[in-house]
């Protein structure tokens, strides 16, 4: 099938996977919706409209075992799903091993079906406004040329890119430096900013602003004029620009713009279940948002909000509508949500509300 230009507003080329979890004791959950790409496309839904959602875009390889729960699940949400029929394979399942300590280990029970380029242009994706990639920076980088070819030369996508772990080590640093300029946010968690870096992971959180301050350094985006967006899990994120987009030069000395810090959604004891897809969820969410309002910070903040609903359970959060149609996830509005964040930041971040404040709430 294809879309008429302009047609999608988010593309997520993560991964859609059906987990099944099992924990110490024995207990074991089925058919739970996951992937990188369902928790991406996820934090791209819970700021937009039903009308808006529908031009929100994954790609789902249906195996001839895919469950009519998790069909029922995704159509739920009333997004522009691409459902592409597969009989002859397997639906890519997962297996996670939970223990009790935290420890949690994953294996592919099927085979995998990773989205490239040529799925993009098949399904009428590439000219997308926002494009969501977890991959390593080589097949990013032949990524974006591919779509760059069928593209708008003028009105390019919006990009973010989470590098996989298994590329994040000091070897890759060199491409991963030139992989950066085409994305207009690079968004690492701490353990793979450490890790390509050279840094010892045990102090990841602890080095976090570090981190920060050697990607900024570095050529984000076209011409210089991306962010970097280090999520740190707990700690939450850490926003700076590439040090090219805002050098100043202040009595003859050129500063950089510091560092501002979004913490996490303050939770209640015992609500947090399950932090799978976190990282993916406020992945999606930060380049919608950053697309609509060119606010990088508010748009973190929508982030980490939308990020605060995925750890609520295993899986998705559960779609739910009012009777006057507003949705509710896990029966609390978004916007509520982040009613209330936005007065707990007033009250510690003050130079987080700074920002968002200056391009007004």
């Amino acid at each position: 099938m294809s879309t008429p230009k302009n047609e999608v507003d988010f593309v997520t080329t993560g991964m859609f996977i059906i987990d099944e979890i099992e924990f110490d004791g024995g207990k074991k959950i089925r058919d739970v919706t996951g992937g990188g790409g369902s928790f991406a496309l996820i934090g791209a839904r819970i700021w937009s409209s039903t009308a808006e959602s529908k031009r929100l875009r994954i790609i789902v390889d249906k195996g001839y075992d895919f469950p009519e729960s998790v069909k029922d699940e995704l159509d739920n949400l009333e997004a522009g799903i691409v459902y592409r029929e597969t009989p002859e394979r397997k639906t890519t399942y997962g297996y996670n091993r939970v223990h009790n300590s935290g420890l949690r280990l994953f294996e592919y029970l099927s085979p995998k079906k990773p989205i490239r380029a040529e799925d993009l242009l098949e399904t009428g994706s590439f000219d997308s406004k926002t494009i969501h990639v977890i991959t390593n920076p080589k097949s990013f980088i032949g990524m974006s040329e591919e779509i760059a070819k069928y593209g708008s030369l003028t009105d390019r996508p919006k990009v973010i890119w989470e590098p996989t772990p298994e590329s994040c080590f000091p070897e890759n640093w060199p491409v991963c430096q030139k992989a950066m300029k085409y994305c207009d946010i690079f968004s690492p968690n701490e353990v793979d900013a450490a890790n390509l870096l050279g840094i010892d992971v045990k102090v990841a959180k602890e080095k976090a602003i570090e981190c920060v301050y050697a990607f900024q350094e570095m050529e984000i985006g076209r011409n210089g004029q991306g962010w970097v967006v280090l999520r740190c899990g707990s700690a939450g994120c850490f926003i700076a620009p590439s040090t090219s987009q805002t050098s100043q030069e202040q009595d003859g000395v050129v500063a950089q713009r510091e560092a501002v810090h979004i913490p996490c959604v303050p939770m209640a004891p015992g609500s947090v279940i399950d932090t799978t897809g976190a990282g993916n969820t406020f992945c999606g969410a930060l380049i919608l948002e950053y697309y609509r309002t060119q606010n990088i910070v508010l748009s973190s903040v929508k982030a980490t909000v939308a990020a605060s609903f995925t750890i609520q359970q295993h899986g998705l959060p559960k779609l739910t509508h009012t009777e006057n149609g507003i949705d509710l996830w896990n029966g609390e509005s978004a916007f509520q949500r982040l009613k209330h964040f936005y007065e707990y930041l007033q009250n510690h971040e003050v130079e987080a509300v700074r920002q968002i404040t200056k391009h007004g709430f």
